[in-house]
C-alpha cells in the first residue's frame, strides 16, 4: 500500500460522522484532521499489530513499543470522538447521491456509542486486511519514529501534510480556511 494510499484510507476510513450545521461545510479543516488522527490511531496501531507481528521481530517496536504508544493515543481518544463523529457523519453525506445524505442522517440519529463501536470496528477490519506484510517493517519504522513525540505533535504533523498533499476528493480545507 503506497503511502498516499494509506493516509487517504486513514481518513476515508475515520471520514465514514456531525449536527447538520456542519453538512453545509464543505471541506475538513486541519484542526478536524488532527481529531480525527487522534481518535483512530490506536485503533490503526491496533490493526498493524493484528497484521504485522507475525512477519516483524520480537524484539522490534511493534512488540515492545507500539501497546505503550497505543495507549498514550487511548488516553485522548474520548476527548476526540465528538469532532470526529461529526466529521464522518458529514463525510458521509456529503455525496451526490440522496443514499449518502439519508445515510449520514442515520448516523446522526444513532447512539453516539454505537457509532463509534461501528467505526472502530470498520477501522480495525479494513486496514488489518488491508495492510501488507511487506509493508510491516515502514509501519512499525513510521510508529517509532512518531514514538517519541507527544500525540498531539503527530496529529498536528499528519493534517499538515495531508493539508498539503491529499487528493481533491479528501477535501481537505487549505490552511487559510482556518
Amino acid at each position: 500500500m503506497s503511502k498516499r494510499k494509506c493516509l487517504a484510507g486513514l481518513l476515508a476510513i475515520t471520514g465514514l460522522l456531525s449536527s447538520s450545521t456542519a453538512f453545509a461545510q464543505s471541506c475538513i479543516k486541519e484542526q478536524e484532521v488532527k481529531s480525527l488522527t487522534l481518535y483512530a490511531l490506536p485503533t490503526v496501531i491496533q490493526a498493524a499489530q493484528t497484521r504485522c507481528t507475525a512477519s516483524l521481530s520480537s524484539n522490534g517496536f511493534m512488540a515492545t513499543g507500539a501497546a505503550e504508544l497505543a495507549s498514550r493515543y487511548q488516553a485522548l481518544k474520548d476527548d476526540n470522538w465528538p469532532v470526529a463523529r461529526d466529521v464522518l457523519i458529514r463525510m458521509t453525506a456529503k455525496g451526490d447521491q440522496p443514499q449518502d445524505r439519508r445515510m449520514g442522517l442515520i448516523l446522526e440519529q444513532m447512539p453516539p456509542d454505537t457509532v463509534r463501536e461501528l467505526l472502530d470496528s470498520i477501522i480495525l477490519q479494513k486496514l488489518s486486511e488491508e495492510i501488507q506484510p511487506d509493508k510491516c517493517t515502514t509501519i512499525e519504522h513510521g510508529l517509532e519514529i512518531a514514538a517519541p513525540l507527544e500525540p498531539e505533535e503527530t496529529a498536528s504533523i499528519f493534517a499538515f501534510v495531508l493539508t498539503l498533499a491529499a487528493p481533491d476528493d479528501m477535501n481537505i480545507c487549505p490552511v487559510d480556511e482556518k
